[in-house]
């Protein structure tokens, strides 16, 4: 709909036609810049030496014993942090101050520039038919001919994408080029034809790709100092950033809910006559040029009866408002889905996953080292991510509905909710199993993945 938000619909198609994309090659660049930390070819290993017993194994830094897998000669500073991740649990008199570990985060850097540069430079090959740029809106003949034309056009067209919002079945023109593209395509029997995006979609994706990958490298710039300040900024950063994320996507959320719940009943209740067309809107006199506008409804209806043909001319539209109120109905609930999809949630780690592809680019360079980092990825980035979202999601699905005197404490108590389940599912289902073995963070990932993709997919079928 033409009516829709310009900044959500620009933000969706980027993330729609280059998202895949900039992520996959985000994804690349990270690795390689973390492959030339870890070789030393750029500075930012803070790894002495794999494989200690005790602090006397180390020429520099303390045994570190944080991982299960192996021990490691690292730097003191972080000894003086946490002295509990030593071998012994104390730090090692010989540990100079000014031991510190260096910023081995350049792979958050990198994958977060190389990202804005594939979003705003690629360029995908796909050939687009948009109707307001293909059909004529100023020559009344020729806009005639593309409206006649317009079953040509859908005809050739492998899919038809549609990105939805709350006005997108108010609108006489788009509820007519769905309904056509469903009657020749028969999109029920492949669903592939006619994705339904929520048009917020693309944009609390990339928003939160953004700013959670912005406060990543804020966060590991500042944790450099290891400073009683900065213990308590760590210490509650993450809470903070959970509650205040938490207050934004239930909005949305919530929103969303709403808006969906809203389409089924304007679906149900469709009819040609009080469907909104704008020439209708403006009483047929162009606000900007005074000039006089021919009425869509009148070329919309002869396409009708053409394609929905019967005996006379109001069956062809009682024929399509049927189709719409019935068919279209189901194929559009059913390929809607939710506000964000496993997928989707996937694409949300994307800056986490650069962040701890830092954490191995920094690390040792041994085999049992890889095998930690790769745990501790598929545990967070498959797992308890795409949870987070999902509980968000069926979260904000279940208190849809709007309370006049207190929606604004709803949408605060259910991201206060959110953010302290987050906490302790992070603490008992990421960081302990993490930490104990590799089958028990196996057993974690394959619970958060079920949990999420029951949530959001529970979702997608209500």
């Amino acid at each position: 709909s033409w009516q829709a938000s310009q900044t959500f619909k620009i933000s969706t198609l980027v993330f729609v036609y280059s998202g895949h994309m900039a992520s996959v090659l985000s994804v690349i660049a990270a690795l390689i810049c973390a492959l030339l930390i870890n070789f030393e070819v750029i500075p930012g290993n803070a790894c002495y030496k794999e494989g200690c017993e005790t602090h006397s194994d180390c020429s520099a830094g303390y045994c570190d014993a944080r991982y299960p897998l192996y021990n490691r000669c690292w730097p003191c500073s972080r000894c003086f942090d946490l002295s509990e991740e030593s071998i012994d649990g104390v730090c090692p008199a010989s540990c100079p101050d000014d031991d510190s570990v260096p910023f081995y985060h350049w792979p958050l850097v990198v994958g977060l520039l190389t990202y804005a540069g594939v979003l705003l430079f690629w360029r995908p090959t796909w050939r687009v038919f948009l109707d307001k740029v293909c059909i004529h809106q100023t020559d009344m003949d020729k806009k005639r001919r593309g409206i006649d034309g317009l079953g040509g056009f859908l005809q050739a067209s492998n899919k038809m994408l549609l990105l939805w919002d709350a006005t997108y079945f108010t609108r006489l023109w788009c509820t007519f080029e769905l309904a056509a593209f469903s009657f020749l395509k028969n999109p029920e029997k492949n669903p592939d034809r006619l994705p339904i995006i929520p048009i917020a979609r693309g944009f609390l994706i990339m928003v939160t790709t953004f700013s959670v990958g912005l406060w990543l490298i804020i966060y590991s710039c500042v944790y450099q100092f290891q400073n009683d300040t900065v213990d308590l900024f760590s210490g509650y950063s993450d809470l903070l950033l959970r509650f205040i994320f938490g207050l934004w996507f239930a909005h949305i959320g919530r929103m969303y809910g709403r808006e969906r719940a809203a389409m089924r009943k304007q679906i149900r209740n469709f009819s040609c006559e009080t469907a909104n067309c704008w020439c209708c809107t403006v009483e047929h006199i162009h606000p900007d040029t005074g000039a006089t506008v021919d009425c869509d409804r009148e070329y919309i209806y002869e396409a009708i009866f053409q394609w929905f043909r019967d005996d006379n001319f109001e069956n062809g539209l009682t024929i399509f408002e049927n189709f719409v109120r019935n068919d279209l109905l189901h194929q559009v609930d059913r390929s809607l889905g939710g506000l964000l999809t496993y997928q989707g949630a996937l694409h949300l780690s994307i800056p986490q996953l650069w962040y701890d592809i830092g954490k191995f680019g920094g690390d040792c360079q041994g085999g049992l080292q890889v095998l930690q980092h790769v745990i501790n990825i598929i545990c967070m980035d498959l797992g308890y991510i795409p949870f987070a979202v999902g509980l968000m999601v069926w979260l904000t699905s279940q208190t849809r509905h709007h309370f006049q005197r207190c929606d604004c404490l709803v949408t605060f108590g259910v991201a206060i909710v959110w953010a302290v389940i987050c906490n302790y599912v992070y603490l008992y289902g990421v960081y302990m199993p993490t930490m104990m073995s590799w089958w028990a963070a196996l057993i974690a990932t394959i619970v958060l993945v079920a949990l999420a993709k029951g949530m959001l997919m529970g979702l997608c079928v209500r």
